[in-house]
């Protein structure tokens, strides 16, 4: 059985992933592969994490959670997709650095389905723009200046080690527009050139009407799977119709000026070149 979890980050495009599974789950199901109802699998999954307390499920026991997870007789991949994953968005202020603990939790969820092919993805984004959007929800703002140093490449060396040599697949929230459809497939296990509805719902968020348009026209001329074709028009659209509309309002943190941004978005870019080349891990960039 092959498992995909996409560990969605509060903050980041992945309700349009979830939402794309969704829309696509009868096309998806032809292939095998089943889209989890989260109301399912969030109790069972931390019911057993509570239970193995740091240790690995017996198959005996790994039986019981498939047969509580799976609905389909025939499934040869079922994917979870929810922002729960890495914990309450609060664990980005963690003692411990951004996220901290994603290794060790992400290890636990694997280690309840240790016989199956147990597949990670998720996005990272600049924190920067995350954190202030992250503590502007909270009822008690953590201090900015603790904020400042949290950054995504001790998180992600720890997620590597922890997993293991398991499939681990990143991609940066920037580059969504790009990305995704790809991302989106290879969440669900199927080929590049597999016809899905919705897979290109965040750029059409992005471009003017005159840009959707002109997308609707062109991307037919572009073969199925051809990624190179699609990003190449996808830059060419957002460079001439972007919707100036859709640009993120930014949210002030006291004591961030524009040299904190500059230095934390410096950080963030060299984090990218380092964990884009950490071993077993696939990055995906325009």
């Amino acid at each position: 059985m092959q498992v995909a979890f996409h560990v969605g980050v509060r903050g980041a495009e992945d309700e349009g992933i979830r939402a794309c599974l969704e829309a696509n789950r009868a096309a998806l199901a032809a292939h095998r592969v089943e889209i989890s109802d989260n109301a399912v699998n969030e109790p069972i999954l931390n019911e057993a994490i509570r239970a193995l307390k740091g240790g690995v499920a017996s198959p005996e026991m790994e039986e019981v959670v498939l047969d509580a997870l799976v609905e389909g007789e025939d499934t040869r991949r079922l994917v979870m997709s929810r922002t729960t994953f890495l914990g309450i968005p609060r664990r980005a202020f963690a003692a411990e650095g951004l996220f901290g603990g994603a290794g060790k939790k992400l290890r636990g969820i694997a280690d309840v389905l240790p016989g199956c092919r147990s597949e990670f993805f998720f996005a990272i984004r600049n924190p920067a723009t995350l954190l202030p959007e992250l503590a502007a929800r909270e009822k008690q703002p953590p201090a900015s200046g603790d904020l400042v140093e949290r950054r995504w490449g001790p998180t992600l060396q720890g997620v590597v080690e922890a997993l293991g040599g398991r499939r681990l697949v990143l991609w940066c929230n920037e580059d969504a527009p790009f990305v995704l459809p790809e991302a989106i497939r290879m969440i669900a296990g199927v080929p590049a050139e597999e016809p899905l509805k919705g897979d290109n719902a965040v750029l059409g968020r992005l471009l003017t009407q005159e840009g959707r348009k002109a997308w609707r026209q062109r991307a037919r001329a572009i073969a199925p799977g051809d990624i190179a074709a699609r990003r190449a028009l996808v830059a060419e659209l957002l460079a001439g119709h972007h919707d100036p509309e859709t640009v993120r309002a930014s949210i002030a943190m006291p004591g961030w000026d524009q040299g904190v941004v500059d230095d934390i978005t410096a950080a963030y870019e060299a984090d990218v070149a380092m964990i884009a080349a950490l071993p077993g891990v696939e990055f995906l960039s325009p």
